[in-house]
């Protein structure tokens, strides 16, 4: 498979960066042609799939040919579909540039699911790891987490998304 070329992923834009940063185009309605730099704002947000995947292929077809895309979306497995090169923002601040792959070995190793017989339990679990999702079951939680201090050696590794890279980034999910 032929290296596509540099996409670039932002993400996490306050609002206030946002509109001093970005020039939000809606690309359904913007032809992507001519040269250099493209900028697009959640390009597939509120696409239904078959559309993103569509709309994946094109940004694939201007990137292979040489084109560069800023493409600012939260919608990760886009991200994953499209881009080799990425740039993660938080709270408005280049927190992360590189490939992809390079992020998701950052977290390889780390991602493991615990499982909690009681809600407030989750609590707890916070404050020794990074919480990346919590699943609601019949019989308890089970709780997708980052180990990074490997304090959890008897729960079940899995294997690490760019998605749980990308909660990483932002410091976990807090408890709702």
């Amino acid at each position: 498979m032929a290296r596509k070329s540099c996409l670039i992923f932002s993400t996490f834009l306050e609002k206030e960066h946002k509109t001093q940063f970005y020039i939000p185009l809606n690309p359904v309605f913007t032809r992507l042609s001519g040269d250099g730099l493209q900028f697009m704002d959640e390009p597939t947000a509120g696409l239904d799939p078959e559309e993103r995947v569509r709309f994946r292929g094109v940004l694939s077809r201007y990137a292979r040919e040489g084109r560069t895309v800023l493409l600012s979306t939260h919608i990760v497995e886009d991200v994953h579909q499209i881009c080799q090169e990425l740039a993660v923002l938080r709270r408005g601040r280049l927190f992360y540039a590189g490939p992809s792959g390079a992020l998701l070995r950052q977290v390889e190793g780390k991602i493991k699911l615990v499982h909690l017989e009681k809600e407030h339990q989750l609590t707890e679990l916070q404050r020794k790891a990074v919480v990346l999702s919590a699943t609601y079951e019949s019989q308890g939680l089970t709780v997708r987490i980052m180990d990074e201090n490997m304090l959890f050696p008897e729960a079940a590794p899995v294997a690490a998304t760019l998605e749980d890279a990308y909660v990483y980034c932002m410091g976990g999910k807090a408890h709702e």
